[in-house]
């Protein structure tokens, strides 16, 4: 959705150029109007340079999170000598649960009114790399432990177990046990395993929370900043006489002066056919967002393809054993993944530095992150101004009475699309680890699911792309109905191959569909972004954002409970069909809490 602005000097008055002073934030300064254009164009330029920084500060953090839980894994895999999913289970779900019971309680913090909105999220990023940092170092002691009488120990005692069944997938008892465990398994090794827990989940805890004040809360400032016109009463003050007094008197500029006109799509709108200056800025506002959501998920999906196989390559300029193909019986082996171990903490003290120095770079850039603390800024936006006690009253009665948090959530107009999204994380046609063991099973070697996993993430990319064009001509509504139906038209023909008989049609049909599937998945993930973006008032945008996170992660958890019941990969089938289910439900959610009622004129947003 492109803006086009265009301005006309009042030719009558001539009115006195007063200099702002030098303290002056850049964003609040208030031009004469012969300096209007000017002064436009500076704050333009400020507010462009926040975007690119905040493109930084989002590179660096995806990308150093994604390779650190990608090398983890391996991490993880190579103390159990790759020949058990014991420990890569017992973090996932540990992470999943602490980021599912505190969701809430980060974005409560990011709401709070005690802090700065720059302390918050400095205060997230130092813990979450200073974690990843603690929980390397647990890697590198645990690795530096093994001794040889270990591995001969381990050898002998999987000396009966053939290394390419283990590799193809092929379940053994001691594959589920810590029987495997490589270093001497004490006290010191259970408190550098304990370690690796609790920091990686505090981490990735840290990590979601720095997601929500950036997306849910930065973004939307900065993009009422980006609608704010050159007389917009509550965003400007007049510094020539002539306007002051106008501006005291609550009166508002003549058409001589000022004119506007606005291209949104293929539709031409002018100021002089009565359209109000709101709906005009909510416009602009709505463009500022789809634009920088859609580069910010675009980051997100790039750091999925490139940080993995910079992991990989990190891994193998340090060891080029292949786990696949042999045991490893050389010391050395683990000493050189220890020093891998030491890469990853050093690269996330430098995403450290990057992501607090841009932070604080777009917190001077845009003043209206300061009215976080300071009431006396505000952004002329109705929903802002809604009071928190519209949305106290819990949900149920005595003991079943919800937390507040949920209730709080529940009672937003888009609760509904909140749940939908949720819903698409119980579906496991991800490539994610549940996927990749069956693929495993099914004599699908680790590179080819690696390199399909990229190829679905650049798929990914073109669900962005459509997800742009389609919100700039078709609106929010229409595009996440049709984005939704594309995924679980996509993921019915995953089900459906599950039943052809010839395993090779199956499986590319079963790849084809996920692959496929990303752009609906992708194209709706922003759009229901967007919708919360815009829906959920500021002082509780934090605490939407942290249940909205807990519910992804309770889905997500659900499928590893699912997992664990149905865990023969001859069952598979029964976790595409829940996921299946699940993705139909959210269709259905969507269509009655939003687009439905978009269609009636009952959504307001």
């Amino acid at each position: 959705m492109k803006i086009r602005i265009k301005r006309k000097k009042k030719k009558s008055k001539k009115t006195e150029v007063v200099q702002p002073k030098e303290d002056t934030p850049l964003l609040l300064i208030s031009p004469s109007l012969d300096a209007a254009t000017l002064t436009l164009s500076t704050s333009e330029e400020s507010l462009s340079r926040a975007r690119r920084l905040l493109y930084l500060s989002h590179l660096a953090a995806t990308f150093t999170e994604i390779g650190w839980e990608f090398c983890l894994v391996l991490f993880l895999s190579a103390l159990t000598g790759y020949q058990s999913l014991t420990l890569v289970s017992t973090y996932g779900l540990f992470s999943g649960l602490v980021v599912c019971l505190g969701g809430p309680s980060v974005g409560a913090l990011i709401d709070t009114i005690k802090y700065t909105r720059l302390e918050v999220i400095q205060f997230f990023i130092v813990i979450q790399n200073l974690s990843v940092v603690i929980a390397t170092i647990g890697c590198f002691s645990l690795l530096r432990m093994v001794k040889d009488t270990d591995i001969t120990g381990f050898t002998n005692a999987n000396s009966n177990v053939d290394s390419r069944s283990l590799a193809s997938g092929q379940p053994t008892i001691s594959s589920h046990t810590f029987s495997n465990f490589i270093p001497p398994f004490n006290g010191t090794t259970l408190l550098l395993l304990l370690s690796i827990h609790v920091f990686g989940a505090i981490a990735k805890l840290t990590d979601h929370a720095i997601t929500i004040a950036l997306e849910r809360d930065w973004i939307v400032v900065m993009s009422k900043v980006a609608a704010m016109d050159i007389d917009d009463e509550e965003e400007v003050e007049f510094l020539t006489t002539t306007n002051e007094k106008e501006y005291e008197e609550g009166k508002s500029f003549d058409s001589s002066y000022s004119t506007t006109a606005y291209s949104v799509g293929s539709l031409s709108l002018d100021d002089r056919e009565g359209m109000d200056t709101r709906v005009i800025r909510k416009l602009k506002q709505r463009s500022w967002l789809s634009e920088t959501n859609t580069s910010m998920k675009q980051i997100d999906l790039m750091s999925k393809v490139v940080a993995p196989a910079a992991g990989g390559f990190l891994l193998s300029a340090f060891d080029n054993n292949d786990p696949l193909n042999k045991l490893a019986t050389d010391i050395q082996h683990w000493y050189n993944l220890s020093y891998a171990a030491v890469i990853i903490g050093i690269l996330n003290l430098a995403s450290l530095y990057i992501e607090f120095k841009c932070t604080k770079e777009i917190y001077c850039l845009v003043p209206s992150l300061a009215s976080h603390s300071n009431k006396k800024v505000e952004i002329n936006n109705d929903i802002d101004k809604i009071p928190s006690d519209s949305f106290t009253n819990s949900i149920g009665c005595g003991i079943f009475t919800l937390p507040k948090s949920i209730s709080l959530y529940l009672q937003q107009p888009v609760a509904e699309a909140g749940l939908a999204l949720a819903l698409l994380y119980l579906n496991v046609l991800t490539f994610g680890g549940l996927m990749t063991a069956y693929l495993v099973w099914l004599g699908v070697s680790y590179g080819t699911i690696g390199t399909l996993r990229g190829i679905s993430s650049v798929i990914g990319l073109f669900g962005t792309v459509a997800y742009h064009m389609s919100e700039r001509s078709r609106g929010l509504a229409k595009t996440g109905m049709w984005s939704i139906l594309v995924q679980f038209g996509f993921l019915a023909l995953c089900y459906l191959s599950l039943y052809i008989q010839n395993l090779q049609a199956s499986l590319w049909l079963l790849v084809i569909g996920v692959c496929c599937s990303r752009i609906g998945l992708w194209a709706f993930d922003l759009t229901i972004t967007q919708y919360m973006q815009q829906s959920v008032p500021e002082n509780i945008r934090g605490s939407i954002g942290g249940v909205q996170n807990g519910l992804n992660s309770f889905f997500d958890l659900t499928t590893f409970g699912l997992g664990l019941i149905f865990s023969d990969p001859q069952e598979f089938h029964i976790l595409v069909a829940a996921g299946f289910v699940s993705v139909g439900l959210a269709s259905l959610l969507y269509y009655k809490g939003v687009y439905y009622r978009e269609e009636k004129g009952k959504l307001d947003i």
